[in-house]
Parts: C-alpha cells; sequence; structure tokens
C-alpha cells in the first residue's frame, strides 16, 4: 500500500510516526494522536487533526489518561469500546506485537456508533504496518551501532600498534640502559651517567604517549 512503501521508506522514528499519523487520519477520515511509548510520557508523539478543537480534546489530560490505559492494558479503549469512560471522546489503539508495546494511536471518530469490526480490522492492518516499519528502523540503528563500535575497535587496534611500534626503539633502550645499571662492574661515575640517560630516555617515552593521544 501506499502507507507501508511511505513509512519503510522513512529514515527515522519521527517521520515514520508523523506518516503513520497523517495516513491514520486520511483513511479514517478523522483526528488522530500517535504516541511512542506512554501517553502520560511519551518519548515522542504526533497528532493530525481536522479541526482546531480536536487538538484540545485530544492534548486533555483526561484523554491521555484513557490513552494511558491503553497502553497498560494492551486493550483497545475509549468511546464505545468500554462502558464507564465519562466524557472520553477518542478511541485508543494499543500499538503492539505479542512480546512489546511500542505505543497507542488514538482517534476521534465523527461518529462512533457507526462503527463496525471492518473498520478495527484496517486500523489493526495498519498498526501492524507501523509496528513493522519501527522495527525495521530499531533493526538499522541497532547495525549503526554495531558498525560504529566496530570501527571504534578498528581504530583502537591501529592506535595500539602505532604505539607499540613507535615505542619499540625507545624502550629498547631504556630497557638496555637499566640493565647496565644492574651491573656491578660500573663505577659510581658510570652508574650516574646512566641514571641520567635512563631519565632522559623516560621523559623522551613520555613526551612521544602525549602526542600520540593528544
Amino acid at each position: 500500500t501506499e502507507m507501508s512503501k511511505a513509512i519503510l521508506s522513512a529514515s527515522d522514528v519521527d517521520t515514520i510516526i508523523d506518516i503513520s499519523a497523517k495516513y491514520f487520519s486520511e483513511t479514517n477520515q478523522c483526528s488522530v494522536i500517535l504516541y511512542v511509548d506512554q501517553p502520560l510520557k511519551p518519548l515522542k508523539q504526533s497528532i493530525c487533526t481536522l479541526r482546531d478543537e480536536d487538538e484540545r480534546i485530544l492534548y486533555s489530560f483526561l484523554e491521555k489518561q484513557v490513552a494511558q490505559r491503553a497502553y497498560d492494558t494492551q486493550n483497545p479503549v475509549g468511546a464505545e469500546i468500554e462502558d464507564g469512560t465519562q466524557n472520553c471522546k477518542g478511541t485508543y489503539f494499543p500499538i503492539i506485537t505479542e512480546d512489546k508495546i511500542y505505543g497507542v494511536v488514538g482517534f476521534l471518530f465523527d461518529e462512533t456508533k457507526l462503527l463496525i469490526d471492518d473498520t478495527f480490522s484496517f486500523i489493526n492492518v495498519m498498526i501492524s504496518q507501523t509496528i513493522l516499519a519501527l522495527q525495521r528502523q530499531q533493526a538499522r540503528k541497532k547495525a549503526q551501532e554495531i558498525l560504529l563500535e566496530t570501527e571504534k575497535e578498528k581504530m583502537r587496534s591501529n592506535l595500539l600498534r602505532a604505539v607499540s611500534h613507535d615505542l619499540r626503539t625507545p624502550l629498547t633502550v631504556l630497557n638496555g640502559y637499566l640493565e647496565v645499571l644492574q651491573l656491578n662492574t660500573i663505577n659510581e661515575e658510570q652508574r650516574e651517567l646512566y641514571l641520567q640517560k635512563c631519565l632522559q630516555k623516560a621523559e623522551d617515552i613520555k613526551a612521544l604517549t602525549d602526542h600520540m593521544f593528544e
């Protein structure tokens, strides 16, 4: 479908939910709000309204509470779905798979009493398309994170090899000086000379490593 093609080509979550809200609204000819994660504390949200007053309604605390109940119970709630939802105007569906809930989508239907089962079935199909797009986006993000971590590890390995190569000669020289200092055959003057050489070589090595990690 047109919606499926549009959201599957989206490059980020914001675009996915904006496109989904738009198609939900156009297809059902009503105002729509879509939440990622909990409606009362959404990570992201998108709204598409047919009338200015619908935005005020959908953003009202009462409607958000009902939307939150759809998230908590993982079942459709709201107008014409459950009894006892006082003054609630919206109908809310969880965006959910068998093992994960992604958020909630809410509709302000003009005539909820005229809704038929086919309407809800089609909404569930559209929700499935949104879920597929969100899953693909998460998979892409995970792949990018793995690629970035691989590149970082490669850079660390290259850096360690470079450090090892550049430090090999001065460390070998320093080790030679230290071995001389351990000999009992050198006099005090020679010992002082090699001690100075050790200190100078240690300073050279420190300067080299400081430069490498600037």
